[in-house]
């Protein structure tokens, strides 16, 4: 299970609670794994996630570019590898339908991506959002 920590946070309200309802999706998932309903919920999480992560990835990259955060670069080439991976993923359900093993690997994939995506990439963008601050602090007061 993962648990929302404030040390995951930028401090871009949007993008923080696209990574919370992230951090839920997975959840829902683990769960209805440990209690043996997951086929349900794996399909649900397969076209949430289509769909969602798509629309959240845009919206960082966004924030990335109006801000000029140096992790610009490295945060797109992470969300293709990641898109990449997860489709083949969708596509492999899709073609073989449910399995745990397939709902694990999944989870797995998802927990690591995130946690550490977070940790190493995204959070570069709360150092950006206050140099912005910091600016505009300065720029008021002159």
């Amino acid at each position: 299970m993962l648990k929302w920590d404030e040390s995951y946070a930028i401090g871009i309200e949007k993008i923080d609670n696209q990574h919370k309802t992230l951090f839920d999706a997975i959840n829902k998932l683990n769960e209805a794994l440990q209690n043996g309903n997951a086929e349900p919920q794996f399909s649900q999480t397969i076209s949430f996630l289509e769909k969602y992560v798509i629309a959240h990835f845009r919206d960082e990259e966004a924030c990335m570019h109006e801000l000029q955060c140096p992790a610009e670069a490295e945060n797109k080439k992470a969300h293709a590898d990641f898109l990449y991976d997860f489709q083949e993923q969708a596509a492999r359900f899709y073609a073989e339908g449910y399995s745990d093993e397939l709902t694990f690997k999944l989870l797995t994939t998802l927990r690591d991506w995130l946690v550490k995506h977070l940790c190493s990439v995204d959070i570069q963008l709360r150092f950006c959002v206050k140099d912005k601050d910091t600016v505009q602090t300065k720029q008021t007061s002159a």
